[in-house]
């Protein structure tokens, strides 16, 4: 593996991975130091740009509830996560969770999502919660559809939803 320098937008993000490092925060982050993090807290922390964290293929856990994403594509790489939590995060758009199929607990209740399509696919998971998504233009008597999660709904422990 080439180690090089990794660059993040959003100076908040970097400062969380930095203290995870336990570096300064002035400190450059390489793809080394990357492959080394398996959990990262980072609940509300300022953090609107996750470029950079795409290079994070080993972590585990990942906590980004309360912080204001904008776009989640970076964690489209992040195959090894198991854990992840991004409640009232302001997402939109799920897709890029998409192919995280190791994942076992998700929350990202209280966003603004409205389509979950991208979740049909995670079916390892035993913890959902989905709970208060309601769309920024939300239409009259609007409704979550659930219905991608079907297939393994009954099978998930912890869920704040029904079908």
């Amino acid at each position: 593996m080439e180690d090089f320098k990794i660059n993040f937008t959003d100076l908040a993000l970097k400062t969380k991975v930095c203290q995870a490092l336990g570096k300064t925060t002035d400190a450059s982050i390489y793809k080394s130091d990357a492959l080394s993090l398996y959990v990262l807290y980072a609940n509300n922390s300022g953090i609107t740009d996750l470029t950079g964290l795409e290079h994070f293929s080993n972590l585990k856990t990942l906590q980004l509830g309360s912080n204001n994403l904008l776009k989640i594509t970076s964690l489209s790489k992040l195959t090894n996560l198991k854990y992840l939590e991004a409640r009232n995060s302001g997402l939109k758009d799920l897709a890029a969770l998409k192919g995280l199929t190791s994942l076992t607990y998700l929350d990202i209740a209280f966003n603004n999502i409205k389509d979950f399509t991208p979740l049909k696919e995670l079916t390892r998971l035993t913890s959902l919660y989905l709970s208060n998504n309601v769309p920024l233009s939300p239409p009259t008597n609007y409704t979550p559809d659930y219905s991608p999660v079907r297939f393994y709904y009954n099978n998930l422990y912890g869920k704040d939803f029904s079908l």
